[in-house]
């Protein structure tokens, strides 16, 4: 098996347990300090947000539900 493979597999494998560790980080006290933040720095909602680079997509989540209009680009 290639390098490459190997490293599909590993996160193929790992892929559930890493949706539900960004699930449940937004249910904790930094996703609601990063909405504040947002609402700080950005203003209010409605406004469009452009995050170049998601990752897991912590931060558009928290940008959407706080009523922002969020367009997420990631990278393969």
């Amino acid at each position: 098996m290639s390098h490459i493979e190997e490293i599909k597999d590993y996160w193929n494998l790992r892929a559930n347990g890493f949706s539900s560790a960004i699930s449940e980080e937004l249910e904790t006290e930094s996703a609601t300090e990063w909405s504040a933040c947002f609402k700080e720095h950005i203003g209010p909602a409605p406004k469009k947000v452009l995050d170049d680079g998601t990752g897991p997509g912590f931060f558009p989540t928290i940008l959407a539900e706080a009523g922002y209009h969020v367009t997420a680009a990631g990278y393969t």
